[in-house]
């Protein structure tokens, strides 16, 4: 079976439909998958599927292929554009290729199949979107190659494709796909722009027939010439101003979460938390251990039998003065003296070295940081 199914020499995939329908029937993948043995004979109706296919093939000797792209009215004079087509089913994908060219001065218009590919879909269960976009990508390798084997110059190139959902993910620029879906439109953009894609319906798209299994004598001869624009003037795709977006919900998009979190700034948490005690010595014990913890962390020696009482007293000071006349300190700060309405004007404040505010008038030189 296998050697038979090789047999047919269609480097460029003139007979894909038929060629696909072989490869369908025979049924490899099935038999694989049971773990058939090569020995073992075919089920009555796989025999007769493979004897029907067999036959078919010998209407080959009457399928014909023209050759020349030109044809004799042709001037010197013309533009040529590579068309892609591709299409999926849950069988198989495939893609075709044509090239039109357009007479400048007659305006005549001449269509071939330059190629056709077709792949058998995986047996794994893949989504139709997934045949799709696989499908995508094959036909801008195999534009590629024609690229590089055909001598035009100036080639251009459009794609269709009867997907939505793959222009969607060709047309993203803001939504993260999965690595399957993503390195696949990577590829895409790689060699096309998203304005070289357009939407084909399924009954004009010529994919169609080669990703379902046909008889020889059933391929039409549509198939060689099959673009429906091939007899208007100008046969380039219209560009579309449709807009395809991807529905949100879409399995192949990644999922992003975003964890915020709410942080409460108190200020002056250290005063907040001076309330809870009543006793002075109790507060500056607290406090010294604070002092003592922060610089054995800068590697100071500092002990409670160190003179830091005058240290601790003006840090509890300055933590409840800040937290109760803030106000009072940025204009001491800047020496400006304090209005009439503040509580603090009457007596006269100041701040001293430590940045403590003090009571003025006499006690301005008496006291000391």
């Amino acid at each position: 079976m296998l050697s038979t199914i090789a047999s047919v020499f269609d480097p460029l995939g003139f007979l894909t439909p038929f060629t696909l329908k072989g490869k369908l029937l025979l049924p490899l993948q099935s038999l694989c998958h049971d773990k058939v043995g090569w020995a073992e004979p075919l089920t009555s109706n796989q025999m007769t599927d493979w004897i029907s296919w067999k036959e078919s093939a010998n209407d080959l000797i009457s399928f014909k292929v023209p050759r020349c792209y030109l044809t004799p009215e042709f001037t010197n004079s013309y533009r040529a554009e590579l068309h892609t087509f591709s299409d999926a089913s849950t069988i198989a994908y495939s893609v075709c290729s044509y090239l039109c060219l357009l007479d400048n001065t007659t305006y005549k218009v001449a269509v071939s199949l330059i190629m056709g590919k077709s792949r058998v879909a995986p047996k794994r269960a893949v989504t139709i979107p997934r045949l799709e976009l696989q499908a995508a990508t094959l036909a801008v390798k195999v534009a590629d190659f024609i690229k590089i084997e055909l001598d035009y110059q100036n080639l251009t190139c459009y794609f269709g494709t009867d997907s939505r959902t793959v222009l969607g993910y060709i047309n993203n620029e803001a939504k993260k796909f999965h690595v399957f879906v993503c390195n696949r439109v990577e590829r895409i953009r790689d060699s096309t722009n998203p304005t070289d894609w357009r939407y084909v319906c399924t009954e004009e798209n010529p994919a169609d027939l080669a990703s379902h299994r046909e008889e020889i004598q059933n391929i039409p001869s549509s198939w060689l010439n099959r673009p429906s624009f091939r007899n208007q003037p100008d046969f380039r795709p219209t560009p579309q101003s449709t807009i395809y977006t991807l529905n949100n919900e879409d399995p192949e998009i990644r999922k992003v979460f975003i964890h915020t979190t709410t942080t409460r700034i108190l200020e002056n948490r250290l005063v907040d938390n001076l309330e809870k005690w009543s006793s002075w010595i109790k507060i500056t014990k607290i406090v010294s251990n604070i002092v003592i913890l922060i610089t054995a962390c800068q590697k100071t020696k500092l002990t409670h039998s160190s003179p830091q009482g005058k240290l601790i007293f003006n840090m509890i000071v300055k933590l409840v003065q800040q937290h109760y006349f803030a106000n009072e300190l940025l204009l001491l700060k800047g020496k400006a003296r304090l209005p009439k309405l503040m509580t603090l004007s009457s007596l006269d404040p100041f701040l001293d070295k430590c940045g403590v505010i003090r009571v003025g008038g006499c006690l301005r030189d008496s006291l000391s940081c």
